[in-house]
């Protein structure tokens, strides 16, 4: 086990971490520990050194040729201001912020094992009532072109709940897990599809017990 001290000051709250392709460094978000946090996503390499203050956001993703970080400005990273929420794209340098999806309702990014796509969920409607929430799995290409609709479903506190996507190693399919509510004992299972939204599959399952 190794500790990376990352230098900053306590008490602090992590919003998402990633690998770099060269094992070398992480990306990381981080907040102060307090009601409203402004978290920001930094680089460091593994022996403590090189820390770099990127941009405001949480959730970073890597891509594979190590070119490009992804990653989400929501609540807890730009605050009230919905218009400067949303899906960015930046250089590991700090170079080259952009915004990569057009609604302000997108977050959770997951590069593809290429590193030329990214998956995210994208909020539609209104948040309220609990029943209609809807949110849909899209990819885009990393130049923003091709923002494509993979699966959409309906968040209800009487049936399932699915979690942000995750590509698998080898690119061919995406990967969530999906909470059944619709019984006293939950239910949660991992799913898999296709990156057209095809071919749903449910690998294995488990049961989720009231706390």
């Amino acid at each position: 086990v190794k500790k990376i001290r990352l230098g900053l000051r306590q008490p602090l709250r992590l919003y998402g971490w990633a690998w770099a392709p060269d094992g070398r460094h992480v990306v990381f978000a981080a907040g102060r520990a307090q009601r409203y946090p402004r978290s920001r996503i930094y680089m460091i390499a593994i022996d403590g050194s090189q820390r770099r203050a990127l941009a405001r956001g949480d959730q970073p993703s890597w891509s594979s040729d190590g070119r490009h970080i992804v990653f989400q400005r929501n609540y807890a990273s730009v605050g009230i201001d919905a218009a400067r929420r949303g899906v960015f794209i930046i250089r590991p340098d700090g170079t080259h912020l952009r915004r990569l999806t057009a609604s302000t309702g997108d977050g959770f990014p997951s590069f593809s094992p290429d590193g030329r796509r990214v998956a995210f969920v994208r909020e539609v409607g209104s948040p309220l009532p609990v029943d209609q929430q809807r949110a849909e799995w899209r990819t885009i290409d990393i130049t923003g072109r091709d923002d494509t609709l993979v699966a959409s479903h309906l968040y209800s506190p009487f049936s399932s709940r699915y979690g942000a996507p995750q590509w698998a190693p080898d690119g061919t399919r995406l990967g969530a897990l999906r909470e059944d509510t619709s019984t006293p004992i939950s239910t949660v299972a991992f799913v898999t599809v296709s990156p057209t939204g095809t071919d749903e599959r449910v690998e294995f399952t488990f049961p989720r017990r009231p706390s």
